[in-house]
């Protein structure tokens, strides 16, 4: 017979601060079972200061305002409604509730054979949040919803936050989607994790983080930063009468992403023992397929904007032609990559010898790409097709291994394994086979390399 325990709210943050909540959003559905590592439901929630007794107040990152606990159940069972618990409708989108520990916000019907550990809460907290392009893009509708240009989340669990490891993602379209899982809140990486760990995943919107792009946000001065910023207003006060609000948000984006380092960020984390902070990432995950073989450079200040092509021909015809006449296509070879990523490595590491670095490598088959004769193609290939690209890259990073004691994601050797054609059409975007097959390598990986959080 089923054991039936009640569902309580547990310690999620220190005497100095206090939490109120939205009712919680059941993602399983009373009397469904679920399984241990399952996301049962989640909530939004809103920091505030105590600060009494004379106790300093925190300045809060602008990210922990959207921030969202979920519960991911360590149990086996059947959820079961406690009254009391929602106000239905719109009011269960509010933060009206203050979080109070021990209170009961269902049942569960533990299943006869689900081993419960006495004194431990029957879930897991993770918090994930993100950090809004604008505060008029809200959108917390569901868990990690909303347009953010970074988006992380975190268990504690029973550790120290003190000791939680940081893992970044910087890839293009191909990498979020491994790191953040089926469900886009990154359920699958943390549930593997062995201790305090946190995700975090910049998408490349609009910027992509190639190893030059990494650079110039490294090493550029406040000097450089008021230059690109001056430029781009200039962009659209010169196209004011011609240009969209779309034009405007490029604009701005581009600033926001070209002004940011992100490589040493440090981040806010909540837990039991309080506000904490953890980074500069441990380990940082990177894509060759963000290496282009042309880019765009300005003309004037040299910086480069690497962005998909695509985003560029749907920008209006004012920032088009501003772009055409102030910046300039530049061919870009392998062998700059290389020297590219040399420099980058040494910048990675300055601060962190230690800090680990994974690369994700190019499919190099590709079915739309079956030549019978090169003959017809200009010198060089790489620049011609992309598959011989993908092999020149591939190649480039087999020696930086070598070199540097970078890790390689053989996304290549998956893809060939399950079938190229099926799982990575395109050579970038994968099936959700592939996806779990790259999450299980970039995992092995960094438990091999001792990452923090990861460590066996």
């Amino acid at each position: 017979m089923s054991e039936i325990a009640p569902l309580r709210l547990a310690q999620v943050c220190g005497p100095d601060l206090r939490l109120h909540r939205s009712a919680i959003r059941w993602q399983r559905g009373f009397g469904e079972h679920f399984n241990a590592g399952d996301l049962l439901g989640h909530c939004n929630v809103t920091l505030v200061n105590a600060a009494r007794n004379g106790q300093t107040r925190h300045r809060l990152e602008p990210d922990l305002a959207m921030l969202q606990i979920a519960l991911v159940a360590r149990v086996s069972g059947c959820l079961q409604e406690a009254p009391g618990t929602s106000a239905g409708g719109f009011a269960d989108f509010q933060e009206w509730f203050p979080w109070e520990s021990d209170t009961v916000v269902a049942n569960v019907a533990i299943d006869s054979d689900a081993h419960v550990t006495p004194g431990q809460p029957l879930y897991d907290t993770q918090f994930v949040t993100g950090r809004p392009i604008t505060s008029l893009a809200e959108n917390r509708t569901g868990l990690g919803t909303g347009w953010v240009n970074r988006k992380r989340a975190w268990r504690t669990g029973d550790g120290s936050a003190a000791d939680t490891g940081t893992v970044l993602g910087l890839g293009i379209c191909e990498l979020p989607f491994i790191l953040r899982g089926e469900q886009g809140s990154f359920e699958e990486m943390l549930e593997a994790a062995t201790g305090p760990v946190q995700l975090v995943d910049i998408p490349d919107i609009p910027i992509i983080h190639s190893a030059r792009t990494i650079i110039q946000q490294i090493e550029q001065t406040q000097s450089d930063r008021n230059a690109v910023e001056a430029e781009f207003k200039r962009a659209i006060g010169e196209s004011a009468a011609h240009s969209d609000p779309e034009d405007w948000i490029f604009a701005a984006t581009c600033v926001a992403e070209l002004n940011r380092d992100p490589t040493n960020e440090t981040y806010q984390i909540l837990s039991a023992d309080g506000l904490s902070t953890a980074g500069p990432a441990n380990a940082i995950i990177l894509s060759i397929n963000s290496e282009h073989s042309s880019r765009l450079r300005h003309r004037k200040l040299g910086f480069y904007l690497d962005c998909h092509t695509f985003r560029i021909s749907s920008l209006g015809p004012a920032m088009r032609n501003w772009l055409k006449a102030h910046f300039e296509w530049v061919p870009y070879s392998t062998d700059m990559i290389r020297r590219d990523y040399t420099e980058m490595m040494k910048l990675l590491r300055k601060a962190d010898p230690h800090r680990q670095i994974l690369v994700l490598n190019a499919a190099s088959t590709l079915r739309r790409e079956d030549v019978m004769s090169y003959a017809a193609f200009d010198a060089p290939l790489e620049n011609q097709l992309k598959s011989v690209q993908a092999r020149a890259l591939n190649s480039m990073l087999h020696d930086m291994a070598e070199e540097t004691g970078i890790a390689i994601v053989d996304c290549d050797a998956i893809a060939a394994r399950l079938g190229s054609s099926i799982c990575v059409p395109d050579a970038v975007h994968q099936n959700g086979e592939m996806q779990t097959a790259i999450r299980q390598e970039i995992l092995a990986i960094l438990a091999a390399r001792q990452v923090p959080g990861f460590c066996r």
